[in-house]
This record gives C-alpha cells, sequence and structure tokens, in this order.
C-alpha cells in the first residue's frame, strides 16, 4: 500500500496516526507493507512513523531518494520515504538495500494518535 497524500508541505495529520496505521495494516495480507511518502520542507515525519512502528512492533525503514543531477536539472526534486512492514521479511530486498535505513525514533516524544499530535515538535527549526 503506498500512502502519498501530502500536498505541498500540508500534512493530513490523521493519515500518520497509530490508528491510520494499525487499519492500514488491517487492510493488507499478512506480508504486505505501507510506503508512505514523507517529502517535507519544514517537519521531520521520520521519526513520527518511526514511533509509530516501534509502538506497534512494525519493523520500519526510511530512504532519502536524491534523483541523478539530469533529472534535477529536468526538474525533480529530492524525496522521503517510509516502508513499515510485520517483518523485516516482508520488506524484500529494501530489508538488505544499503540507501533504506531503521527508522529514527525520538523516545521522548509522543506517538501520534488520533487524539494527540504535536506539529511543533517536529518543526525543523533553523
Amino acid at each position: 500500500m503506498v500512502v502519498d497524500a501530502f500536498v505541498s508541505d500540508a500534512i493530513p495529520v490523521h493519515l500518520i496516526t497509530r490508528e491510520a496505521v494499525r487499519l492500514y495494516f488491517s487492510r493488507l495480507v499478512p506480508h504486505g507493507a505501507v510506503l508512505v511518502h514523507i517529502s517535507n520542507r519544514y517537519l521531520r515525519l521520520e521519526p513520527v512513523l518511526g514511533n509509530i512502528a516501534r509502538n506497534l512492533r512494525l519493523t520500519c525503514r526510511a530512504e532519502r531518494h536524491v534523483p541523478p543531477r539530469a533529472q534535477l536539472d529536468a526538474g525533480a526534486s529530492e524525496s522521503q520515504w517510509v516502508l513499515m512492514a510485520r517483518s523485516p521479511g516482508a520488506l524484500g530486498r529494501v530489508a538488505s538495500d544499503r540507501r533504506w535505513h531503521p527508522c529514527a525514533v525520538d523516545r521522548s516524544a509522543h506517538v501520534w494518535t488520533d487524539d494527540y499530535s504535536s506539529v511543533l515538535s517536529v518543526v525543523k527549526w533553523g
């Protein structure tokens, strides 16, 4: 499943909560995975999903894709992605791909839920 609902720098917070991720996985086959596009100029969203994955005992990997220079010159831009699965085996080749790293977590932050989120806690200050 691919979650790519972000428009510019607006974030639909309700799509990156613990309950939303549970819902995604409830609709997947046992070895399914969820790929979330988290590109954003102002917010660090990787730890948000890393915390949710940790809380739900999911495997989580992240990648920052940088297109080749020719594609950048043609208008492509960098993007950030998070891939979550129930087990490392469900990640397929991503599990051993060096471009993908374990998701960052913020142990001091609360897990985002339908009742709690804090956009200010993930702002890229400076």
